[in-house]
């Protein structure tokens, strides 16, 4: 896996020179992502590879907090990474006001972070189970 600086430097060249997001900066991204959450103690993170599966994304990463500040906490990180370390806004974050769930959508990438009993409830890695996962612990 590459260190989290070489991905942050791929991304960020890429959106300078106006290239829009694929696959392959797709996969990065996500993995920036998940590493910003790694940095605010995250649980079982996981990107899942959602193309050819969904129209919604390309990828989802999915991460859980141990309490609805935790949640809240890791997606101010995910959110401040993405718009100063990467120069990517996001198009909508839902779910702020209870930090039950907190979606962040890049349009392509979607975070996903979950307080550990909302992300049992909900089970969304369940509704696909062919997509290929990978782990960040």
């Amino acid at each position: 896996m590459m260190a989290s600086k070489d991905i942050f430097k791929i991304i960020i060249s890429t959106n300078k020179k106006g290239i829009k997001m694929n696959p392959s900066t797709d996969l990065n991204f996500s993995k920036c992502i998940a590493l910003a959450a790694l940095d605010k103690k995250a649980k079982d993170i996981k990107v899942l590879e959602m193309m050819g599966k969904s129209d919604i994304c390309n990828f989802q990463v999915i991460c859980s907090g141990e309490s609805d500040r935790h949640v809240q906490a890791i997606a101010n990180e995910i959110d401040r990474v993405a718009r100063k370390n990467l120069g990517m806004k996001s198009v909508a974050i839902e779910g702020t006001k209870t930090s039950q769930w907190i979606l962040i959508d890049f349009g392509s990438v979607m975070a996903h972070i979950f307080l550990e009993e909302s992300r049992n409830y909900y089970a969304i890695e369940q509704i696909w189970p062919e997509a290929s996962l990978h782990s960040f612990t």
